[in-house]
């Protein structure tokens, strides 16, 4: 939800930006059933929060999308983090900034003038096909695909992400 939630700030107020960096991160959902769809499935996630956080959580991480053989960070740590989220802003997070709710940003995307990178891990093919789709309309946007890695890059490959985004930012900013 953070690269979308940058993404249409960056839409909204690129003047107030040097540079932008999206992991993982999509312009939303094109078709309306398949917002809508989507809503209502964030509706039932973000009730699931409410009543057992615990037991989504369990559910949630066992996505195939968050499945990984390359994290770098213990289970433990990475659930130990996400236990101490409050349940009511998780689930009010899915329902406010989720890829249903959020107007897709598809059309807006050649306007973004601001310096783009955009990292996806190597794995999660279907966010690469996405941020294939983003560099080509970005007009300032760099793709860096990170191998062996997922969804969470910062997790799965720290190191590469460091090395892909420091240069960036020392660049641009």
């Amino acid at each position: 939800m953070g690269a979308r939630l940058a993404l249409s700030f960056a839409v909204k107020y690129p003047q107030l930006l040097a540079g932008l960096v999206l992991e993982s991160g999509s312009f939303g959902i094109e078709d309306p059933t398949e917002a809508q769809t989507r809503q209502s499935l964030d509706g039932h996630r973000a009730d699931e929060i409410q009543a057992n956080f615990n037991d989504f959580l369990v559910r949630w991480n066992a996505m195939p999308l968050f499945q990984s053989v390359h994290s770098k960070a213990l289970p433990s740590e990475y659930a130990s983090i996400q236990k101490f989220q409050d349940p009511f802003w998780m689930a009010n997070s899915l329902l406010g900034f989720g890829t249903g709710t959020m107007p897709c940003l598809h059309h807006e995307l050649a306007k973004l003038e601001v310096p783009t990178q955009l990292l996806v891990g190597g794995d999660d093919s279907k966010f690469t096909a996405i941020n294939q789709r983003m560099h080509q309309q970005i007009p300032n946007s760099y793709l860096s695909i990170i191998r062996k890695s997922g969804h969470r890059v910062h997790v799965d490959a720290p190191e590469q992400w460091l090395q892909t985004v420091q240069p960036f930012i020392q660049y641009y900013l």
